[in-house]
C-alpha cells in the first residue's frame, strides 16, 4: 500500500493517507469499483468560478521520498478547504491545518500546502502503487461543519464519509442534520464497496438532487457561492529526494498511528 506522509521537524509524524492500493474489483469484471469515500469526493463538483489545483510536479507523479506540494488558485476570494482521498476511500483534510490555520484566501493568489517557508511541516511520498485524488473546495462563507479548533489542532484531520457529505450539503444550501447516518461507517480494509462502477451514485449526488428539488431557490443561490477544483497524484517506483530518510519517516508514521 502506498502512502503520503506528512511530518514536522519537531518529531511529530502524521500518516496523511494510505495511498494508491488498487481499488477492489468485481469478480469477472476488469472494471474497478470506486473505493468507499472516493465517489463522494469525485461527485463534489461546482464551477461557479475557476479553482485550479496543481502540484509542484506538473505531471502529478512522484518517486518514493519526494516532497509533495499542492497548489491552489481561486479566481474569487473565499475560504479554502483541501481534501485528500486515497484509493481505499479514506478522506483527510489537508488544509486548514495546525501550521496553516487561516483558510481565508484572496482572489488569484496561489496557496501552497505545505507552506514551503515552514520547515516544521512537509509531505513526502512513500510506497508506489496508484493514484490519489486531491479536491479543493472554496466557499464564500466559512463552513460551520468544519470545526476550526479541531482542524487547526492537527497536521491533517481524518474525515468520515458521513462528515464529508454533511459539509458538502451545507455548501449546497441544505441542512447537514438531514444527512442519514450510516448504520456502520464502512472500514475500507475489511468492508469493500458493494456498489460502484458506471452508473453508481453516492450520497453527495443523492443529497444534491434532494436539495435542488426541495429548496430550489436556495440551491440556485448557493450554487453561485462555492466552487471546486481537483487533481490526482501518482507515486511511481524509483528513488526520489529524501529517500534516505524513508526509514525514519516510516517509523514516525508508525509511532503516530499508535497514539
Amino acid at each position: 500500500m502506498s502512502r503520503l506522509f506528512a511530518w514536522s521537524g519537531l518529531g511529530l509524524a502524521v500518516l496523511v493517507t494510505g495511498l494508491l492500493a488498487a481499488p477492489p474489483k468485481r469478480e469477472g469484471d476488469e472494471k474497478t469499483l470506486p473505493a468507499p469515500g472516493r465517489i463522494e469526493v469525485e461527485e463534489t463538483r461546482n464551477d461557479a468560478w475557476k479553482v485550479t489545483v496543481t502540484t509542484d510536479h506538473p505531471d502529478g507523479s512522484y518517486k518514493v521520498g519526494d516532497p509533495v506540494f499542492i497548489k491552489v488558485n481561486s479566481e474569487k476570494a473565499g475560504y479554502l478547504y483541501i481534501f485528500n482521498v486515497d484509493a481505499e476511500g479514506n478522506i483527510k483534510c489537508l488544509f486548514p491545518n495546525e501550521h496553516q490555520k487561516d483558510n481565508a484566501i484572496p482572489a488569484d493568489k496561489t496557496i501552497t500546502v505545505p507552506d514551503p517557508d515552514n520547515q516544521k511541516f512537509w509531505i513526502r511520498a512513500t510506497t508506489p502503487g496508484g493514484k490519489e485524488l486531491v479536491k479543493a473546495l472554496v466557499t464564500q462563507e466559512p463552513l460551520r461543519e468544519v470545526d476550526a479548533k479541531e482542524y487547526t489542532a492537527r497536521t491533517v484531520t481524518p474525515v468520515s464519509r458521513h462528515k464529508y457529505v454533511r459539509l458538502v450539503v451545507e455548501a449546497m444550501g441544505g441542512d447537514p442534520a438531514t444527512v442519514p447516518m450510516p448504520a456502520v461507517e464502512p472500514d475500507p480494509k475489511t468492508n469493500p464497496p458493494t456498489t460502484g462502477g458506471q452508473g453508481s451514485q453516492g450520497q453527495v449526488s443523492k443529497q444534491k438532487q434532494k436539495i435542488e428539488k426541495e429548496k430550489s431557490e436556495q440551491f440556485k443561490k448557493k450554487k453561485k457561492e462555492w466552487s471546486t477544483g481537483q487533481t490526482e497524484i501518482t507515486i511511481i517506483k524509483g528513488k526520489g529526494k529524501g529517500q534516505d530518510n524513508k526509514g525514519q519517516d516510516d517509523k514516525k508514521g508508525q509511532d503516530d498511528k499508535k497514539q
